[in-house]
């Protein structure tokens, strides 16, 4: 019997050593997906003909797509309405309704900036779809306040020429990785109706030239919201009476987080997010599932990994749990969803609206990550407009 129980212990001991070594692995994959990388896109996409309208502003252009790209008819960059910029400055608006004929994709573009490539020429995609605020028929203007970690660099767009004057500001915060513009394509409908943008860079945005570093990961909130504190208290004395808070991906969580903690709260009288991350856990669980993991089975390592990651960085699951206390946001919310989500579970966001106070949720059948708009601008800018219209002032 001492002999079975012996084989039963050293059995034991090394399920929990391989439990133990699975769930560290884990971890290290959890950290790497919050490392904020900074702008990694290269220019891979070959030019092959272009044919400008008689204006030149417009026009059709055809583009090799590289070979990572297995199916280009289906890629997001193909589905949805997206930026293709070059090493000139120059830019293109890609539309919509592209044919693929055996890895060349062809279709529509507006030029927003410099010239129309010449054939050759390597262009890299743009999610973020503008080159800045003067493609809009919009000026803007930089900025820096001052977070808590230093001077920031922010974006300060003017309400639309002959736009009703208004005293809210929006503060918009990006996604983790994502650039400052990525703002852009919801300040139309905010320009429209004379609100002020101030698009908001935080700590660690590595694709912006200036922004103080930390510890160069994207803690969902726990760590950045006082530089969101920091941009409400730059406009509230610059001008603004009242605050709507825009947050997009991992800037819905640093807008959930300043809400729960920050100073000068009570200003904030609205908020909309856009594919937002309300829960690190889901986001963990996900991008398991995502991998081919058993996550049913896995319940253990991943609770394991997440105490991992919790001692390796400034991650913390509780604070960024916020559906949780969804039921006490305080103001009015818009939120949007996309049902091809490869990094936040639009369940889980789905979950979250439902319990808001005053909660209204879209969801977007085929869109990708933060490609609400992307995939259909007319909806996305109508659903805004009119949740704008019904909530401020």
């Amino acid at each position: 019997m001492k002999k079975v129980f012996g084989v039963l212990a050293v059995v034991l001991a090394m399920l929990l050593a391989a439990s133990v070594g699975a769930a560290w692995y884990f971890s290290g994959l959890i950290i790497d997906g919050a490392t904020i990388k900074g702008d990694d896109a290269q220019f891979e996409f070959q030019i092959v003909s272009v044919t400008p309208d008689s204006g030149g502003q417009t026009g059709s252009v055809s583009y090799r797509v590289p070979d990572g790209i297995e199916n280009p008819a289906t890629d997001a960059n193909t589905v949805s309405r997206v930026g293709m910029t070059f090493e000139d400055g120059s830019y293109l608006q890609l539309d919509q309704g592209a044919t693929v004929d055996a890895g060349v994709v062809s279709r529509t573009y507006d030029l927003l900036a410099g010239t129309a490539p010449e054939p050759g020429a390597l262009g890299k995609m743009d999610w973020d779809s503008y080159p800045d605020a003067s493609a809009l028929g919009l000026t803007q203007r930089e900025v820096s306040y001052d977070a808590p970690l230093g001077a920031t660099p922010a974006i300060i767009v003017d309400p639309a020429p002959g736009a009703p004057k208004s005293d809210t500001w929006a503060v918009v915060l990006h996604g983790r990785n994502g650039s400052i513009r990525e703002g852009l394509r919801i300040t139309a409908p905010l320009a429209q109706r004379g609100l002020t943008t101030m698009l908001v860079n935080y700590r660690d945005d590595r694709k912006e030239p200036g922004v103080p570093a930390e510890d160069g990961l994207g803690n969902f909130g726990s760590t950045e919201w006082p530089d969101a504190e920091a941009a409400v208290g730059y406009a509230l004395g610059n001008g603004a009476k009242t605050i709507l808070l825009v947050g997009w991906s991992m800037g819905g969580s640093v807008t959930a987080a300043y809400l729960e903690n920050g100073s000068n709260t009570d200003s904030v009288i609205g908020t909309m997010l856009v594919s937002p991350a309300v829960s690190f856990h889901a986001v963990t669980v996900f991008g398991a599932e995502l991998l081919g993991y058993p996550t049913q089975l896995m319940g253990p390592i991943i609770w394991m990994a997440e105490r991992f990651t919790e001692l390796r960085t400034d991650i913390d699951y509780s604070a960024s749990e916020y559906r949780d206390n969804a039921a006490t946001w305080p103001v009015p919310a818009l939120v949007t969803a996309a049902t091809e989500d490869d990094l936040v579970p639009p369940e889980a966001i789905e979950e979250f609206a439902a319990a808001l106070p005053d909660g209204q949720f879209e969801l977007f059948e085929g869109a990708f990550h933060t490609g609400e708009w992307n995939l259909d601008w007319a909806r996305f800018d109508n659903v805004v407009g009119t949740w704008l219209d019904a909530n401020l002032p």
